[in-house]
């Protein structure tokens, strides 16, 4: 009966990794701008 929590727990670590990648995306724009 654990799988329903390992579920729960992929879905939330899932959405926030997608999260960061996005923010990560932002960070090495905000970089590249600077360089220029």
């Amino acid at each position: 009966f654990y799988l329903g929590a390992f579920i729960i727990l992929f879905v939330v670590l899932l959405n926030g990794f997608l999260k960061n990648r996005k923010g990560i995306a932002k960070k090495v724009k905000n970089l590249q701008r600077s360089k220029k």
